[in-house]
């Protein structure tokens, strides 16, 4: 027995030994055939960090784990990350490693992976990255054994998902994902258990948010015949919140690549509490404790083929019945809750025939009444749309059945009345009286306090009228603490904004007599770690569909501790630009006068144009306020007076909307009061090497200079400045780093250099007259100064002068001048270039556009001609039967009289005819009455492409216009 015990504890020892060991000899042979099979099928960058194989945790199967696993998408995503998997685990059957003739997976986890899906505007996905198989197929070796799948289990733990598509303007983000799916792979006909939770998902559709952070769960079983592949869904259980559906159907994959649809589905459970959970606001906030009554059934069904020219029909249908809530620590409730929505697309390619059906939205708040009703049909083609908005909100009663945030306040009464009925077309040809548009929005005695805005928020009357052609804002009053805004206006073209991609219009005039823009700035939650001079700012995308002109009139702007007084000008939102047209104002004791643009065409680089006329600016406050001074004029710091200037300016801007000084070209000229520059680094440097100390403190007459910005600097042209009775001449650059490299000429009187000066000007005559000059010491002596380095710390070096201080100072503008040419020539000639591309790609979008509206037209026409031709076919048709019918009336009129004798006879002839022409007459009505419509139909349809095409001309005229 001991010898028993001893041989078992020895082949255990092996066992485990053997579990140990055969990992490691067949590791390197599957982590090869691994990358080998993946980077042989899949057009993209798949790698991992790490991996490990071990016997011991699905024994007796191998079990293989990748760490760090990513999936990096090549063109036309390349850079994007399609898949990041932390940890991924293969169980792999031990015998088909030992075989080496193919490798079995039964079972694949998956832990905390990402997965981001991509569909481009065009339709292309970037999960698409499986070589097709004549590129993949690799000759078959015996050393080349393949993998196979006879999976059993897949499981997911924590996934997040995105998936952002383009081209249908959709955006669903899934955290916190588990997924289990169970069953055996490896037969035809298999059942496939299926469970998963969601933690939270939210989906966008055309920029709205439908879903919010909703948590979900969904368990279906799944009969699978894996041969033909057909998936049977029973019994099928999607939970939302606490909204709960049944679903069943057939998914079918057909050979061709299609896809067939068949499912319906239903609520299971019709309490209207468990709707009311869909809405994030109500399932968020004490959903629990919510008392609730009335049901609600949601169904529907998903039927018919998806392909690349087809899509499934599918319909659904929601109703709310006395529906009511109330939340348990408040007075009041909502009453009667009713609902009733249609939503029917019959399947095809054409989504014209898809029908919004809303009979009825109405509910009571607090005892008053809010009514919806809408209908839409043709939205491809020809929208027809017609509904009511009916209803009164106190929103001083809406603390009493919904719970505000601690602190908040709201105060006020909302009233709305709309009517609309007819078709997008009567609208885009100003055919307004075929399109009823009627009624009012009135907001009154309205007021909000919030933590979100730092003042509270009063509108003691707002008012909008509605009509076809416009809606107009007859007033609209609203302070915020010591803030007021006034609006008045018109707004047209919005039906075709807000349906049909059109372009909205608008003249508004706006005036305030107060108004601090950061006072109303909402505060960052996130603390400040640095301390800036101005506000954070973002990239700003100006909507290419706005043309809007406001008209301004504020007495005082704040903005980050700038005063502006007597504000008035005109702001042009147009073109994806922001135009200011003759913009003037008061500010840093003097006035500012402007126009200009913003322009975001391309929101990576927005650009920034404008021409600015200040007077009478205080300098050293300018330099405190802006930044372009404080780049490219740091002296102004040690100035005190006044200035005035003139300057043009076309830069890009960064992120903050600040200029991004490398790009800054443009010029002006600049001119100042009487002025004292003290302890400026350079002039310090200057008076130090000249032992004049007096010229640290320069009180100067009025100074007057040009300058130019070409690649980050501000190049100064020559200028004179004078003090007391020393003459000299400026010019050089500074550059937005605060790097310089000025020339200074100055004549100074013999008398000047005295004491310690005479030895500086003994040693400058010394080191001219060893170069071979004879400089000889007259009443002015010339001295040049060269200035290099940056402000802070300036590099400076004297030298005597070369000549007459005339002809030294026109050799130094002669140089300069050549200098700025070459430059200037330089940017010329690459804005010429990039004019010329400009061009040519607002050409090939401009004839695009054309080809698209002569294309879009022709279908116009073409769909107009077979209506027409099915019109009057119909029509001919119609007159044929009528007059097949009256000849068979008189033929038996006749036949009839025939036996009542010669006169009836005679009678029945004379009626028949009179039939047969009666018939003729109407048939020919018919006839000319089909061709009447069939011609307005035509006529219709070449106005309606007329106007396409005329648009598009516009459009690609303003393009090309616009460069």
């Amino acid at each position: 027995m001991k010898k028993l015990f001893k041989i078992l504890g020895i082949v255990i020892v092996l066992i485990l030994a053997l579990m140990v060991v055969v990992p490691y000899f067949f590791r390197d042979q599957i982590v090869a055939k691994v990358k080998e099979e993946i980077n042989k099928n899949v057009n993209a960058q798949v790698d991992f960090s790490g991996f490990s194989l071990s016997l011991f945790r699905n024994f007796p199967d191998f079990n293989f784990r990748l760490s760090g696993l990513s999936v990096i998408n090549n063109e036309p995503f390349a850079g994007d990350t399609l898949a990041f998997i932390p940890k991924l685990s293969l169980t792999i059957d031990l015998m088909s490693v030992f075989k080496g003739e193919e490798y079995v997976i039964k079972k694949v986890d998956l832990d905390q992976p990402v997965f981001n899906f991509l569909v481009t505007g065009e339709g292309i996905a970037n999960w698409d990255i499986t070589i097709p198989s004549e590129e993949a197929e690799v000759p078959a070796t015996e050393e080349s054994p393949g993998l196979v799948i006879q999976l059993r289990q897949v499981t997911i733990r924590d996934a997040r998902l995105v998936y952002d598509d383009k081209s249908l303007v959709t955006l669903v983000q899934i955290d916190g994902l588990d997924h289990t799916l169970s069953g055996d792979f490896t037969m035809d006909f298999t059942t496939l258990q299926t469970h998963t939770l969601i933690d939270e998902i939210t989906v966008y559709y055309d920029h709205v948010k439908y879903l919010h952070r909703i948590d979900a769960e969904l368990t279906a079983p799944v009969e699978a015949d894996l041969k033909n592949y057909i998936f049977t869904f029973k019994d099928g259980d999607l939970r939302l919140n606490q909204f709960f559906l049944l679903f069943e159907g057939t998914f079918t994959m057909y050979d061709n690549g299609d896809y067939g649809i068949v499912f319906t589905y239903s609520t299971r459970k019709t309490d209207f509490k468990n709707f009311l959970s869909l809405v994030p606001a109500m399932y968020m906030t004490d959903f629990k404790n919510i008392k609730t009554a009335g049901t609600a059934v949601l169904n529907g069904n998903v039927k018919g083929v998806y392909s690349d020219v087809s899509y499934p029909g599918f319909e659904l249908n929601i109703l709310v019945n006395n529906g009511r809530f109330q939340y348990p620590d408040l007075p009041k409730s909502v009453d009667e809750i009713n609902l009733d929505t249609k939503i029917n697309f019959p399947g095809g390619a054409d989504f014209d025939a898809l029908t919004v059906d809303v009979s009825n939205l109405s509910l009571f708040m607090g005892g008053n009444k809010f009514a919806l009703s809408m209908f839409l049909s043709n939205p491809v083609s020809d929208m027809y749309m017609k509904g009511e908005v009916d209803g009164v909100i106190n929103l001083s009663e809406v603390k009493d059945f919904y719970p505000l945030e601690e602190g908040d306040e709201l105060k006020g009464k909302m009233t709305a009345k709309l009517l609309f009925d007819g078709r997008m077309s009567a609208i885009e040809n100003e055919r307004y009286q075929d399109f009823k548009l009627l009624g009012s929005m009135l907001l009154e005695s309205f007021a909000y306090k919030t933590g979100m805005v730092k003042e509270e928020v009063e509108i003691a009357n707002a008012q909008m009228n509605f009509s076809p052609e416009y809606i107009d804002l007859v007033n609209f009053d609203i302070k915020i603490g010591k803030n007021d805004l006034s609006a008045s206006g018109k707004v047209e073209n919005f039906l075709p904004y807000a349906f049909a991609d059109g372009i909205l219009t608008g003249n508004l005039q706006l005036s305030s007599n107060y108004l601090n823009v950061t006072d109303i700035l909402v505060e960052s939650e996130e603390p400040e770690t640095t301390v800036t001079d101005t506000a954070a700012l973002s990239v700003i995308e100006i909507p290419g569909n706005i043309d809007f002109t406001l008209q301004s009139t504020f007495k005082t702007v704040i903005y980050n501790q700038i005063d502006l007084k007597n504000v008035e000008g005109n702001l042009l939102v147009k073109n994806q630009a922001l135009l200011l047209d003759k913009l003037n104002m008061e500010v840093l004791d003097g006035t500012i006068g402007m126009s200009g643009k913003y322009d975001t065409k391309d929101p990576e680089k927005p650009r920034a144009e404008f021409d600015m006329n200040l007077n009478g600016i205080d300098i050293q406050k300018s330099y405190s306020t802006f930044g372009t001074i404080e780049k490219f004029a740091p002296i102004a710091a040690k100035t005190s007076g006044k200035f005035s200037a003139a300057l043009s300016v076309k830069t890009l801007l960064d992120n903050q909307l600040m200029p991004i000084y490398s790009s800054m070209n443009g010029g002006g000229n600049l001119s100042t009061s009487d002025i004292i520059i003290e302890n400026v680094n350079s002039v310090n440097k200057i008076a130090d090497l000249l032992k004049m100390p007096d010229l640290k403190r320069l009180s100067l007459n009025p100074v007057r200079l040009s300058f130019e910005f070409i690649d980050g600097k501000a190049h100064v042209k020559p200028f004179d400045i004078k003090y007391q009775d020393i003459n000299a001449n400026v010019l050089g650059w500074v550059s937005f780093d605060q790097s310089i490299d000025f020339d200074m000429v100055l004549a100074i009187p013999r008398a000047k250099f005295g004491g310690a000066a005479n030895a500086v000007l003994d040693n400058l005559l010394s080191e001219a007259n060893k170069l071979g000059t004879n400089f000889s010491v007259g009443d002015k002596i010339d001295v040049r100064a060269k200035i290099s380095g940056t402000t802070s710390d300036p590099n400076v070096k004297l030298f005597p002068g070369e000549g007459s201080g005339q002809s030294m100072m026109d050799d130094l503008k002669k140089r300069a001048q050549e200098e700025l040419d070459r430059q200037k020539q330089r940017l010329e000639e690459e804005a010429r270039k990039e004019l010329e591309k400009q061009k040519s790609d607002a050409k090939a979008k401009a004839d695009q556009l054309i080809a698209d509206a002569n294309k879009q037209a022709a279908k116009i026409i073409e769909e107009a001609q077979k209506q027409a031709d099915a019109i009057n076919k119909t029509a001919r048709e119609t007159a044929e039967k009528v007059k097949e019918e009256a000849n068979k009336q008189a033929d038996k009129l006749i036949q009839d009289s025939k036996s009542k004798g010669m006169v009836a006879e005679i009678a029945g002839k004379k009626a028949a005819e009179q039939l047969r022409k009666e018939a003729d007459k109407q048939a020919g009505q018919i006839v000319t009455e089909a061709q009447k419509q069939s011609d307005n139909l035509i006529r219709e349809a070449q106005n309606q492409a007329d106007k396409i095409k005329a648009d598009a001309r516009n459009q690609a005229d303003k393009l090309i216009d616009g460069i």
